[in-house]
């Protein structure tokens, strides 16, 4: 029965090709070798690549790629436990397993680090008694990316390198183990209240990590990191307080310090009347003739004083004749001698 259950699963997994996701084979196995990267930095075994898990990993993320739902439920209501067994995991072994999912926009990098910010993220890391682990990766229509690992063992198998510090369920039915419940809850993170000086300190609560924290203030990973002088495989605890940032430093505003102005009177202007000038009438001359007399000429008869100027030319005349008779009998001629007259004298 559990054989075609699992055959039924894959084929749903095959099926889910044809919704709007896309599987990354190589960012699988890259996520799957930075997990196993921890572990061996923590002296523990490498996990085995499973083919059961890595289906039911696969057709887990395609499931939430396809719904757009970022949860442990699976379809038909089915659990993380419920789906590595499903997919055949253990061949009917009593089976432990947790699983850690992470949906957005993210890198592997990113994915594997935020992992590492609680200690329910954080058993696939540290806990020596898991043995397998399988992943995927998918792509919804909206570009959003789904990453899922299934991290598990059987009760047959041997602890390694470690020893478990939490609970598991000894009934074997099929549920989520005490473990696996723990890392699957998430608390939703409240941000806190801005402090007067502008600092803003936030205190872990159960079931956060940096991740949650992050993205519930809008800040980057290594920013919280570097606030807080912390590593990048520091895991919180809770009651941790984390600086989301420091208090503001005021700028110093400048201030205009006004110059006291003296007291100077203000002159007052007084008009000046403007002097219109009154246009005097001057006498104009009335022009006199040459000859004041003249004008009386305009009354003489014109032929009486013709007749006037004739006489008085003729007179004029005359005189000029008798006077010039005169100086010729007085002049004597220029070769007379008196004690020899001329002939013609005698």
């Amino acid at each position: 029965m559990r054989k075609t259950l699992s055959i039924i699963l894959l084929c749903l997994g095959s099926l889910a090709v044809a919704l709007p996701v896309k599987a990354q084979s190589g960012d699988i196995y890259d996520m799957i070798a930075q997990v196993n990267a921890v572990r061996s930095s923590n002296g523990l075994s490498l996990l085995e690549v499973d083919g059961s898990l890595m289906a039911s990993a696969q057709v887990h993320a395609e499931y939430m790629a396809s719904t757009g739902v970022c949860s442990h439920t699976g379809a038909g209501g089915t659990t993380a436990k419920q789906r590595m067994i499903n997919a055949g995991y253990g061949g009917g072994s009593t089976v432990w397993g947790t699983e850690n999912i992470m949906c957005g926009n993210f890198s592997v990098s990113e994915v594997t680090t935020w992992w590492q910010g609680d200690e329910w993220h954080l058993l696939p890391y540290n806990q020596g008694h898991y043995r397998s682990i399988g992943g995927g990766i998918a792509t919804g229509a909206n570009g959003q990316r789904y990453f899922v690992i299934d991290v598990a063992y059987t009760s047959g198998g041997s602890s390694s390198g470690g020893t478990s510090t939490g609970s598991t369920n000894t009934t074997g039915s099929g549920s989520i183990s005490a473990t696996t419940s723990a890392a699957q809850r998430v608390a939703p993170v409240i941000t806190a209240t801005l402090q007067p000086d502008g600092s803003l300190i936030h205190e872990v609560q159960q079931g956060q990590a940096f991740w949650s924290i992050a993205v519930a203030y809008d800040v980057k990973i290594n920013e919280i990191i570097q606030m807080n002088g912390l590593s990048s495989g520091s895991v919180l605890s809770i009651g941790q307080k984390l600086q989301i940032h420091g208090p503001y430093t005021s700028t110093p505003v400048l201030t205009e310090t006004a110059t006291p102005e003296p007291n100077t009177a203000t002159p007052t202007i007084t008009r000046t009347p403007t002097i219109t000038p009154t246009p005097t009438q001057s006498a104009t001359p009335t022009p006199r003739p040459l000859f004041e007399g003249a004008s009386g000429l305009q009354n003489i008869d014109r032929r009486g004083l013709g007749i006037g100027l004739v006489v008085i030319c003729i007179l004029g005349l005359g005189l000029m004749i008798i006077g010039g008779m005169r100086r010729k009998k007085q002049e004597p001629p220029e070769d007379y001698d008196p004690l020899n007259p001329p002939i013609d004298s005698l």
